[in-house]
């Protein structure tokens, strides 16, 4: 399984990454599956919309490269399209990460995108970025999601990072 995949849903029974299957390819796992997250750095044909029909179990994932994407047309448009039937969201892999640039860049999508997700093999990264996005972003009604890459890290972070009522 893909990384993209792990990091994005692990309950979803497939993923399909959109950049590495031709269009018709997209159109004939769609028919067959009913549960699976689609992973895209391009926005999406609205063929597709009507391909899956009213599949709430549907994720679709842009995944960024650049924080300037953001801020894109085609992006906003396409976002706000597929956000009227499924869950949308980002999806950040980068080595680097400004979280200032990152929160003023999406807030053009801030209303229409239900789902950030950090992917860094930094763990000081990672947890700044939560401390300063994470009241942004359910303010926006956004989820936060970051990465752990071994069962340590995520000990740490439920004990310092995550509050049970």
């Amino acid at each position: 399984m893909n990384d993209d995949c792990r990091i994005v849903d692990k309950e979803a029974k497939y993923a399909i990454f959109v950049d590495k299957l031709s269009f018709d390819k997209i159109l004939n796992l769609v028919k067959e599956l009913d549960d699976f997250v689609i992973i895209t750095e391009k926005p999406l044909p609205k063929l597709l919309l009507l391909e899956i029909g009213n599949n709430h179990k549907v994720t679709i994932i842009y995944k960024i490269t650049n924080l300037d994407y953001l801020n894109d047309d085609k992006l906003y448009e396409n976002v706000r399209f597929y956000n009227q039937v499924f869950t949308t969201g980002i999806l950040f892999k980068g080595k680097t990460l400004d979280v200032k640039r990152l929160l003023i860049n999406i807030n053009k999508l801030k209303y229409i995108l239900d789902r950030v997700y950090i992917y860094n093999k930094s763990l000081s990264l990672r947890m700044n970025a939560f401390h300063y996005m994470h009241e942004v972003l359910a303010r926006w009604k956004m989820n936060l999601f970051i990465n752990y890459l071994n069962d340590e890290e995520f000990e740490y972070i439920d004990k310092n990072y995550v509050k049970y009522e």
